[in-house]
């Protein structure tokens, strides 16, 4: 077991993926997602993230909430940065501001916020990093009898779905 003071927020994450890796972590109106997927879509937006942020910069989030924003956020994370909510409901003066004191080097954002960032000026919309397709790759589970039947086959290669997702 990790000391408490070492214990952070990643840490935290994986054990608990580790521990209910099929239970649902969050959900909205569009998706659920288990804990390992919640996980593995972190890990992959913050691998994506640390190709174009230093770490310890700051990396805010220009998103209505949903499990997605939530990914997106845990992914800065990983990336060694840190997330700066912000409310998209701003008006276009706040939005100036907070852009102005963060100086980020990336935004989180959809097309809608890209708009409200073009408004503000500055070229902030030229920072907005817009949907990344990732290849979440989920093992197909066997029945026990039917994976114990197959472990006995060599050579099989491993069954495997592919499903697309979006973040922004």
């Amino acid at each position: 077991m990790i000391a408490k003071e070492k214990l952070n927020i990643l840490c935290s994450l994986e054990q608990t993926a580790e521990k209910y890796a099929d239970r649902v972590a969050v959900s909205d109106v569009n998706q659920e997602l288990t804990w390992k997927e919640l996980v593995k879509k972190a890990q992959v937006i913050g691998a994506e993230l640390s190709e174009k942020v230093q770490p310890g910069n700051p990396v805010p989030v220009l998103l209505e909430k949903s499990s997605e924003t939530l990914a997106v956020m845990l992914g800065i994370v990983y990336a060694g940065c840190f997330y700066v909510p912000v409310n998209p409901m701003n008006p276009t003066e706040r939005l100036r501001k907070i852009m102005e004191k963060l100086d980020p080097e990336v935004i989180i954002s959809d097309e809608k916020g890209k708009e409200q960032l073009a408004a503000v000026g500055n070229g902030l919309e030229n920072k907005v990093m817009r949907p990344i397709v990732t290849s979440m790759v989920r093992v197909v589970m066997l029945s026990t009898n039917l994976r114990s039947w197959l472990m006995t086959i060599t050579a099989l290669p491993l069954l495997i779905r592919k499903s697309s997702s979006h973040w922004i």
